[in-house]
């Protein structure tokens, strides 16, 4: 039957963690988005997101009847999906994604410790290689700098070789992880991987609020990008519900 679900809602920049719901089953949800807010981090900026991205066109504020907004901003920013497109020309958008690979079982790989996913650490991972959903928390997680506003180039991601790893070596079809890209700065990792993933029909999703997130513990995930015609990559919302 339908379940019922109970949000909260946070305010601030410096969220501790994700989002924690509750349903009327007593499974746990957790809530893997980001705030797409002020100051969030944006991809190479110093400044993070402007305040500009949102604008009231209309307010009680000003007198209006209403408060309407409109909306500017990246569409890879914060939690997102990267769409073939994106790295790959002539390759579909994100409204053809397919949605059903973005819900099910997921297997959450612990990659703390280690400043970049390449074939030997991923050897070491020891991933469950017929797994259709992967998403690793790494040290980005534990610096949190996805609540950080300057961009970090230092964060964790996939060489190019661990990219040809992942497609070679496991089943994996969605493949997740806790900062803004999947694959690693600079240029020679960030388009390489990226086009490797793609080529393959990959499907990333990126800036995932890890912080709070067990590794050893049991979920599914669910994932849904928004459906904007012919974008390479757009804003999702992404839950784990524990089992």
């Amino acid at each position: 039957g339908a379940q019922a679900i109970c949000v909260g809602f946070s305010r601030g920049f410096s969220a501790p963690g994700p989002m924690i719901l509750a349903t009327a089953s007593r499974h746990q949800i957790i809530d893997l988005t980001v705030d797409i807010q002020t100051g969030h981090p944006v991809w190479e900026s110093k400044e993070g997101l402007p305040p500009q991205h949102r604008t009231l066109r209309a307010s009680f504020d000003q007198g209006d009847d209403l408060n309407a907004s409109e909306l500017e901003f990246p569409a890879h920013l914060g939690t997102h999906v990267d769409a073939p497109r994106h790295f790959v020309d002539g390759e579909y958008g994100i409204e053809e994604l397919d949605m059903s690979l973005m819900q099910g079982d997921v297997a959450i790989i612990d990659a703390t410790g280690h400043p970049m996913l390449t074939p030997t650490v991923l050897e070491a991972l020891r991933i469950p290689r017929t797994a259709t959903r992967i998403i690793f928390r790494t040290d980005n997680s534990n610096r949190k700098i996805l609540h950080q506003t300057p961009f970090a180039e230092d964060y964790v991601g996939f060489s190019v070789e661990g990219a040809e790893w992942m497609v070679q070596n496991t089943n994996a079809q969605v493949i997740g992880i806790d900062y803004l890209s999947v694959c690693a700065f600079p240029w020679k990792h960030l388009h390489g991987c990226h086009v490797i993933f793609l080529k393959a029909h990959k499907i990333l999703i990126e800036g995932l609020n890890l912080e709070q997130v067990d590794p050893s513990l049991d979920y599914t995930f669910h994932c849904m990008p928004l459906k904007i015609k012919g974008s390479d990559g757009a804003p999702a919302r992404a839950i784990l519900i524990q089992k």
